[in-house]
């Protein structure tokens, strides 16, 4: 877990185009 998890998913998400993490971005 951690920060290296969450950027890892966001990557995912991003990938997949689909926004799982918008806080990230908030």
């Amino acid at each position: 877990g951690g920060k290296g998890d969450f950027e890892m998913l966001e990557k995912v998400a991003l990938e997949s185009g689909e926004p799982s993490v918008p806080s990230a971005k908030q």
